[in-house]
């Protein structure tokens, strides 16, 4: 299933079209569900889609105001199953598809990425824990300097550890595993001083150390710019998409030399200085480092 434009404006149209299969020779009705999903209990509207080649259905959505927000699904049916696409969770048929209508002309020398939820599951969100690591659901749309990319199905998280109480709070996004960015299923999107984590990033980089690679970018959260720079000026008003760590970054850094472990250190509170403690981990001090096995092949070394 994809919608067309990606980025529709307020003049635009929007086509939605999928890809549906059933048994040979049997009938299939499939119709496309949707609605502005100011609230979970506003019902779909329902539009039946034409089949338009081979097994592909398509429905057009008329152009709407600048801002609209569109969460959608199809439904297809034969003569004894029904079946929806996102498929329906456990709390019901919450976590669909997402479009925005935006007439915002942003800059295209930098990466633009726009995260769409529902305005029930950005409340949510906003109300979270900062120590909450709840995902909502949300489509990634991502301008890359060259094609907008579309991935329905993601999910939106807090990350950090001191950052997690600044506002805007850093974000982690996963991907579906079966349909990646770029081979890439989860990033880190961080706020605070990107310019000088994007600045480090390059001078370790031309030193040839192996380290976790930073991308200056833009995001936008429902069409909201969260870092406005008369705001955020510790910003200029970007964020910085900074790589996981996680079981595939030992390929990635280090290609010629792959196996073995890595571990991820950090500081428990916030203090310069790597002091001895103890050897004894339940009579460390709360100052003392954090060590964290992210990728292992072997554990004797613990």
């Amino acid at each position: 299933m994809k919608h067309a434009p990606a980025v529709p404006t307020s003049s635009d149209t929007v086509t939605i079209s999928a890809r549906v299969v059933d048994v040979p020779g049997t009938s299939i009705s499939v119709d496309l569900r949707n609605r502005e999903p100011t609230s979970n209990t506003i019902a779909f509207q329902t539009i039946n889609m034409s089949l338009i080649s081979g097994n592909t259905y398509a429905a057009t959505l008329p152009a709407m105001a600048d801002g609209t927000l569109i969460e959608f699904y199809i439904e297809a049916t034969d003569t004894t199953l029904t079946r929806t696409w996102p498929a329906a969770t456990d709390q019901g048929q919450i976590a669909n598809a997402l479009y925005q209508v935006d007439d915002e002309v942003h800059d295209s020398s930098l990466p633009f990425y726009r995260l769409l939820m529902t305005i029930p599951d950005e409340a949510d969100y906003a109300s979270f824990n900062k120590d909450s690591n709840a995902q909502v659901n949300t489509t990634l749309i991502a301008y890359d300097c060259q094609e907008t990319k579309i991935r329905y199905q993601c999910g939106t998280r807090i990350r950090g550890k001191g950052s997690r109480s600044r506002t805007p709070r850093p974000m982690r996004l996963k991907l579906p595993r079966d349909h990646p960015l770029d081979g890439i299923t989860d990033m880190n999107f961080n706020m605070f001083q990107s310019h000088v984590q994007t600045l480090g990033q390059k001078l370790f980089q031309a030193a040839g150390l192996p380290l976790v690679k930073a991308w200056q970018i833009q995001i936008r959260r429902n069409v909201a710019h969260l870092l406005v720079y008369s705001n955020n000026p510790e910003n200029y008003g970007y964020w910085v998409r900074l790589q996981v760590m996680n079981g595939n970054y030992p390929s990635e850094a280090f290609p010629e030399d792959s196996g073995g472990n890595l571990y991820k250190g950090g500081r428990l509170r916030h203090r310069d200085g790597l002091d001895y403690q103890t050897q004894r981990w339940d009579k460390r001090s709360n100052d003392s480092m954090e060590i964290t096995p992210i990728s292992m092949e072997s554990w004797t070394c613990l």
